[in-house]
């Protein structure tokens, strides 16, 4: 059964969402579960059910928290099971939360939650808020992570090359309030915007802000093109969520690794990983392209282009064969490359 408790003084059934409710929760109780004004407990809030809808796979129920209206949506998986796959808080575009915030629109989603633009004191922010539930019974949530890598960072001198957070209070639960992007650098790798000069020293700006975090005893822990954003014309690190503080040298083994386009097999130190991300990012900026591709006829589902075929992409681009040559070094040693030996070559490369 779903976590439930019953408030005697208010009669009212309350559920509580926590992990259990990924165990607990399918297609098939959904309706039974969610029942117009009873209470749910929303990151140790209590909000009243305003109403419920069906979409296919996909389940909403309307939210009150005082005199804010939002949205839960469920997903779920597609199997038999039918069972709960992710949650996610949304709220309508030009929502007023409170005297300084408004939602001005929804941004994206992922594991921590939601993204959303907002204007704070007549100024916009990207707004991260997530259901503060751990998948895990071992880990805390993604947002309470990044919450806590932020506090961290907030003890040293800000890096110009790392997104920058500001203090909110927020009426429903752990929020982080960030500087906000114009666009990532998957954007700029697709549209083909970036010359080989802007290459270089976009890599160098991310390497020695990665460097930074090492020497802070931090790892990102999921670097990829969409966890770089610029601001003013900055390329910056975002997305902190998988990141963790070194707690001793042999923590990485218990960690989680980075997105699968970016995962390296088998990181034998806490900077490995971020490393290895490293490697593919300046090499798919520079020819255009992902490295890895999801194809279900290849084993394990994942395409990796051979060597040749990154010889040969960085041929196309007109590129020297003195640079290809320490490209290629790269492409070769990305499982065991130090951070500094990457920020020599990328140095080197005119």
């Amino acid at each position: 059964m779903i976590v439930k408790k019953i408030y005697i003084l208010v009669n009212k059934m309350t559920i509580v969402f926590d992990s259990s409710i990924f165990k607990t929760l399918n297609i098939r109780n959904f309706g039974k579960t969610f029942t117009t004004n009873d209470t749910v407990v929303v990151n140790g809030r209590e909000c009243v059910i305003t109403g419920k809808k069906a979409i296919t796979n996909c389940f909403k129920i309307g939210l009150k928290y005082r005199n804010i209206y939002f949205q839960i949506y469920f997903k779920f998986k597609s199997d038999e099971a039918g069972s709960l796959a992710s949650m996610n808080m949304m709220f309508l575009d030009n929502t007023r939360i409170s005297d300084e915030i408004t939602i001005i629109r929804h941004l994206g989603a992922g594991s921590f939650g939601d993204v959303f633009r907002v204007s704070v004191a007549d100024k916009e922010y990207a707004m991260k808020i997530g259901l503060d539930i751990p998948r895990g019974s071992d880990t805390i949530s993604a947002i309470q992570t990044e919450i806590k890598i932020f506090q961290h960072l907030s003890q040293n001198s800000p890096h110009p090359n790392l997104i920058r957070s500001f203090p909110i209070d927020f009426p429903l639960g752990p929020v982080i309030l960030l500087e906000l992007g114009q666009e990532s650098l998957d954007d700029k790798i697709k549209l083909g915007a970036l010359s080989f000069q802007q290459t270089i020293e976009i890599m160098l700006q991310i390497c020695i802000a990665v460097e930074f975090l090492h020497s802070i005893r931090i790892s990102h822990h999921d670097l990829k093109p969409n966890n770089i954003v610029f601001v003013d014309g900055y390329p910056k690190i975002i997305d902190f969520g998988s990141s963790y503080h070194w707690e001793n040298d042999e923590s990485f083994k218990d960690r989680r690794s980075g997105s699968r386009g970016y995962k390296h097999s088998d990181p034998t130190t806490n900077s490995a990983q971020d490393v290895f991300s490293c490697c593919f990012i300046f090499i798919e900026m520079l020819i255009g392209k992902r490295i890895r591709s999801y194809n279900s006829n290849v084993q394990g589902g994942i395409k990796e282009l051979s060597e040749d075929e990154i010889q040969t992409n960085l041929r196309e681009k007109q590129i020297s064969e003195e640079n290809i040559q320490k490209i290629l070094q790269i492409f070769q040693s990305r499982q065991t490359i130090e951070l500094r030996h990457l920020i020599d070559i990328a140095q080197s490369i005119q």
